[in-house]
């Protein structure tokens, strides 16, 4: 007879057994096969993270941005936003700073100031806010958008400091004025386009810290410019009743109605009142191809309103006054809607 054939064991993995017994009498042995049986570690995939195509600025950053770009119309300018994000990945834009005094300028680029931004950088942090972007202008050249290499700048600055999202915004001047146009950037994705959310309270963060910096500060030298849209601002401060047609507390009521009535419009997106210095009355009204700004005089309605149009597709710039075509109805929410409405049909 043959031999007979072993059968040859094999080597079986060790996985602990873990007993009541080797826990309550033997705690070091417990512990050791604890260990052993968490000796492979099972890494969840981690949910991309992509950029919104939504950002939120103080309207006193976006002209303080203008600012320092009609400083340097002829060459490149930048420097950097400050702020927070939102529970949904849009950055809040709160304070702003530009150019230090060694910052270098030229045509086609722009360097930041490091011992001004370090400086500055370091202040701000002490009043909550973060580094969250940068900006720089284009002035001239035709490019309301990142280049190639402001893409790969910002992705590495994302991937070199482990961040999850940065913003930025790009200057740009054509024949109706400045353009900036904010771009946000996230971990896991190519940058997106992003649309203004534009906060026209009053931001007293800027006031405060103008204030207490005011000596390591740089503020831009221009006071005119011109915002071209889709963020055109109208220089103006809060509502007040002391003036004109908006003194009487009827009107007012009246203008509420307006503004009401056009935010149940379907084809408004936005609709923002607001007072100049002078006591000129606005309302800009935004929808998803063009945003219009009508201007009441103090007469209104005796005088008819005006409005400049922009165009967001053909990149227009129109104004609309009514002359001969004016018409008048029972009480002022009346001849607004019939005169808007006249003037929707006419430049639809």
């Amino acid at each position: 007879m043959g031999k007979k054939r072993e059968k040859k064991k094999q080597k079986k993995s060790y996985i602990p057994r873990i007993s009541f017994w080797t826990r309550t009498l033997n705690p070091d042995r417990y512990a050791e096969d604890i260990k052993n049986r968490r000796n492979i570690e099972v890494v969840s995939p981690r949910p991309a993270l992509l950029p919104t195509s939504k950002a939120l600025i103080y309207s006193s950053e976006l002209e303080y941005i203008a600012r320092c770009i009609q400083d340097f119309p002829n060459i490149e300018t930048g420097g950097q936003l400050y702020g927070a994000w939102t529970a949904s990945g849009a950055p809040r834009v709160i304070y702003v700073i530009g150019p230090g005094p060694k910052a270098n300028h030229q045509s086609s680029f722009f360097n930041q100031d490091i011992e001004y931004l370090e400086t500055i950088g370091a202040k701000l942090k002490e009043y909550g806010l973060q580094h969250i972007g940068e900006w720089h202008s284009h002035h001239h050249l035709g490019l309301p958008h990142p280049s190639g290499y402001d893409t790969q700048t910002m992705q590495n600055g994302i991937d070199q400091l482990n961040l999850n999202r940065l913003v930025l915004c790009i200057g740009s001047i054509n024949d109706r004025g400045i353009i900036i146009n904010p771009f946000n950037f996230a971990r896991d994705a190519h940058f997106v386009d992003a649309r203004w959310d534009i906060i026209n309270s009053r931001n007293r963060l800027r006031e405060v810290i103008d204030s207490d910096l005011r000596d390591i500060l740089r503020f831009p030298h221009s006071e005119n410019f011109v915002l071209a849209e889709p963020q055109i601002i109208p220089q103006q401060t809060a509502i007040n009743n002391r003036v004109g047609w908006f003194s009487n507390v009827e009107n007012r009521q009246e203008f509420k109605k307006i503004i009401d009535t056009l935010k149940f419009q379907n084809w408004v997106n936005d609709v923002t009142p607001q007072i100049s210095e002078d006591g000129i009355v606005t309302l800009k009204i935004t929808s998803r191809i063009f945003a219009e700004i009508i201007r009441f005089p103090h007469d209104f309605p005796n005088e008819p309103f005006e409005i400049d149009r922009m165009g967001f597709i053909e990149q227009t710039h129109d104004h609309f006054v009514f002359n001969d075509s004016w018409e008048y109805s029972s009480d002022l929410f009346g001849i607004f809607m019939l005169n808007y409405s006249n003037h929707l049909k006419n430049h639809r």
